[in-house]
């Protein structure tokens, strides 16, 4: 492959990443953080969402370059030459997936374990019933929790 033809990859790669990463911060997806675990939730989200931009920025890139350079001439009838598989290739396009969604699995398992410890002396709450919120006897058709506190919430029916 040529210098040029890298360059054109990598800037068909730059092209599409920005878009995708426009669309991705702009509108603002995720609502303002409400307690400490949301912090750690937004981490994931945005780990992943950079995955997924790399992804399809390269995806993209290669597909544009693919169709600009290698399209077929107006009288070209004939098929492609027979091309059977690449081992080193189909060993990356396995590995590489593997290896995301592994990277994946352990950030979003320590948030989960993280936002799951409910700290040394939480707050606890029984909530019972619907709409109402009986706390300890009494009965609330609303309730503020203190956000500087953790707290653990045990649902029941009637």
């Amino acid at each position: 492959m040529r210098r040029g033809s890298i360059f054109q990859l990598v800037l068909f790669a730059l092209v599409a990443g920005g878009a995708a990463m426009t669309v991705a911060i702009v509108p603002g997806w995720l609502p303002h953080p409400a307690s400490r675990e949301a912090g750690r939730i937004d981490f994931v989200f945005w780990f992943v969402t950079v995955i997924c931009v790399a992804i399809f920025a390269i995806v993209a890139a290669v597909i544009v370059y693919s169709l600009l350079k290698f399209r077929a001439r107006p009288d070209d009838d004939l098929d492609g030459a027979p091309i059977h598989g690449h081992t080193g290739l189909e060993i990356a396009w396995t590995a590489v997936p593997t290896v995301l969604v592994i990277a994946i699995a352990v950030v979003s398992a320590i948030v989960l374990a993280k936002n799951g410890h409910a700290g040394a002396n939480p707050l606890r709450v029984n909530v019972t019933g619907y709409p109402a919120l009986i706390v300890e006897g009494e009965t609330y058709s609303a309730a503020a929790l203190p956000d500087t506190v953790s707290v653990v919430v045990a649902l029941s029916e009637l």
